[in-house]
């Protein structure tokens, strides 16, 4: 897949553990719809690394 886990329009989301693979983004955040916020995401532990995140302006990932 392209994405491996995706938040959107004002979701906050909460990932404890991953393992994501052939997957050019691991984690994305973004705004979707303009009646809406950005997302929000928090990653604990995972095998990705930074330089595979999409975060939108106005969104937010929070790894560890």
């Amino acid at each position: 897949s392209k994405i491996g886990i995706s938040a959107k329009d004002s979701s906050s989301v909460l990932v404890e553990e991953s393992l994501i693979f052939n997957s050019e983004i691991c984690f994305s955040a973004y705004r979707k719809k303009q009646e809406f916020s950005g997302a929000k995401m928090r990653v604990l532990k995972t095998n990705c690394e930074k330089n595979r995140l999409y975060e939108q302006q106005g969104s937010e990932i929070i790894l560890g």
